[in-house]
């Protein structure tokens, strides 16, 4: 004899599916790859569009380019009001083209001087070689922005330039620069006074202490006007109550 199932039984064994499949959803769910977890450490499913070995090279080189490249539209703009029809073309142009120079300068030299084992222990002969080699690819790079019978010129002429600012840098004192810095800073034709820490701190007291004594005296001062206005609205008051009334009608 057949048996009907009951509309209870159907019931249950929906449930029954139902909750099989949130199981094997579940179970799909916790097989994701690691690689898409946010949590995951850097490295090890992920990987970042530059490396950080290169953004330490790419981003000092890009600031030095950038302040190579200001003093290069100021000279582009000097030079321009003279020789150019075109002066602000001519001082953009100026300011790319020492951008380059600058920019490519320094990436050379910090590729170089990490692969000899760091600045700071090359010798003085390996410090002019690395700047000897970096002077000829930033002129030929800025040789070939300016046509190709100006690369090997420029490769010669910064090469050698680079080469002498290097031996002239290695003969003197790092710490002299520094002193040649604040002797300049504390001659009178600087626009800027070097200060120690010390006397920055005296400064911001003496202005702390001189905003304290301008608050007090804006104290005082509300103090006398909300006396002053308190004293004459009590008058008109008095001079309310005793002035004499009208007879009435």
């Amino acid at each position: 004899m057949k048996r009907v199932r009951s509309s209870d039984e159907d019931q249950n064994l929906g449930q029954n599916d139902r909750e099989s499949e949130r199981e094997s959803r579940s179970m799909t769910m916790t097989k994701v790859p690691d690689a898409m977890d946010p949590k995951q450490p850097h490295g090890a499913g992920s990987h970042s569009l530059l490396p950080p070995e290169f953004m330490e090279i790419l981003a000092p080189s890009f600031q030095v380019g950038l302040g190579t490249g200001l003093l290069g539209v100021f000279t582009g703009a000097v030079s321009g009001i003279v020789r150019s029809p075109t002066p602000v073309l001519f001082s953009l142009a100026s300011g790319v083209q020492w951008f380059t120079l600058g920019s490519s300068y320094y990436a050379s030299r910090m590729v170089l001087d990490r692969s000899l084992g760091g600045r700071d222990n090359l010798t003085g002969m390996q410090k002019v070689e690395s700047s000897t080699i970096a002077g000829g690819v930033s002129g030929m790079l800025g040789g070939m922005m300016r046509g190709p019978r100006n690369v090997l010129p420029g490769m010669v002429v910064f090469s050698m330039l680079g080469a002498g600012g290097q031996a002239v840098a290695n003969t003197v004192d790092p710490s002299a620069w520094k002193n040649i810095g604040n002797r300049f800073l504390s001659s009178k034709w600087s626009p800027v006074t070097p200060i120690s820490d010390e006397d920055y701190k005296k400064i911001l007291e003496e202005k702390l202490l001189k905003v304290e004594a301008e608050l007090a005296i804006l104290d005082d001062n509300i103090k006398t006007l909300r006396a002053s206005e308190q004293q004459s609205s009590h008058e008109t008051q008095e001079s309310r109550s005793t002035a004499p009334r009208g007879d009435s009608p």
